[in-house]
């Protein structure tokens, strides 16, 4: 007596050994599927993506303009001494390039959907734009720069997490600061400034938030440039004293929300090897803020009114500490890995 299968397992394994009796072996049995698609980017994706790719084009125009000097002979001269213009100029162009090439790996690179080859019948995303600019001349980098200096800072402000926005705003630092050292190297004519710079408002000191360690920052600002004030004279004097007046209204306006008091009676005058006693003293202080500023813009919310206003301070704070020959990373005030 024969049972009849009491699963539909038991009636598959029923069919499966009936279409081998009839002679169809499980070898030619085919499941139809759909060819893989590529996954589709996230609002942060691509703007990392973009960011990565703004990257590599700076990365391989500023390689083309390097062998374009190079080619055309820019570091000697006709009787074969060394030129130091062209020299200065082939170095800067060539930091421009290393730096992008850092700043893409940061970023981490650019997205692929397949590496190893696209599956039969998938379709490959478009790839972001890379190549070199055709134009290898400083003026067309310096122009791909300011480009690159105005997408990272509105990327920074529009960035969905506040680590990538202080990355993004770190690399825009980087970018402006190069662009006008580039600018200055080859001669070139700039209408504007490449950056908004400016201190940072009591009103955004409230918004993001008050504590000791940002006491601390400011006091000790305060302090360094009252200490400058006392030791210039003129146009220096007002412009120090006027500097220390703004952080004691940041202080006073941190400890009346209730901030930790860490301020010090004293602080001690830095003196850097190498360095001046008033370059040592714009050296830390700046160094401080511009820190502090990127950090603060790391633990924003999507708040673009207080990203801008951390944004200006740090750039603030970058272009006087490269003012004073103070050294500056590949993403200013980012800390380091």
């Amino acid at each position: 007596m024969s049972r009849r299968p009491s699963s539909p397992r038991a009636a598959a394994v029923v069919a499966i050994a009936g279409l081998a009796l009839s002679g169809c072996s499980l070898g030619e049995l085919r499941l139809e599927t759909d060819p893989p698609q590529a996954p589709v980017a996230d609002a942060a994706e691509q703007l990392r993506q973009d960011s990565a790719a703004m990257a590599a084009r700076i990365a391989a125009t500023a390689d083309e303009v390097a062998a374009a000097l190079e080619d055309a002979g820019s570091t000697d001269d006709t009787d074969g001494s060394d030129d130091d213009g062209g020299s200065a100029l082939l170095e800067r162009v060539r930091q421009i390039e290393s730096a992008a090439v850092e700043h893409e790996a940061a970023l981490g690179g650019i997205w692929q959907a397949w590496p190893a080859g696209v599956p039969e019948g998938s379709e490959e995303p478009s790839a972001p734009d890379t190549a070199a600019l055709a134009e290898t001349t400083p003026a067309a980098l310096h122009a791909l720069l300011q480009d690159g200096v105005d997408q990272a800072w509105q990327e920074a402000l529009s960035a969905p997490q506040g680590p990538q926005a202080a990355m993004l705003g770190s690399i825009a630092l980087n970018r402006a600061l190069d662009a006008a050292e580039l600018a200055d190297a080859a001669g070139l004519e700039v209408e504007s400034e490449p950056l908004p710079r400016s201190p940072l408002p009591v009103a955004a000191l409230m918004a993001r938030g008050v504590d000791g360690p940002t006491v601390a920052v400011f006091d000790q600002a305060r302090f360094l440039y009252e200490t400058l004030a006392a030791r210039s004279s003129d146009g220096a004097r007002e412009n120090r004293a006027a500097r220390a007046d703004h952080f004691q209204l940041l202080v006073d306006a941190a400890l009346a929300e209730g901030a930790t008091d860490s301020r010090q009676t004293l602080y001690p005058l830095p003196q850097i090897e190498g360095r001046t006693s008033n370059e040592s003293a714009i050296i830390t202080a700046e160094a401080a803020l511009l820190e502090h500023a990127i950090f603060s813009l790391s633990r924003t919310g999507q708040d673009s009114e207080l990203r801008e206003d951390l944004l200006a301070a740090a750039a603030d704070s970058a272009w006087r500490l490269n003012a004073v020959g103070g050294e500056l990373s590949i993403m200013p005030g980012y800390p380091a890995e």
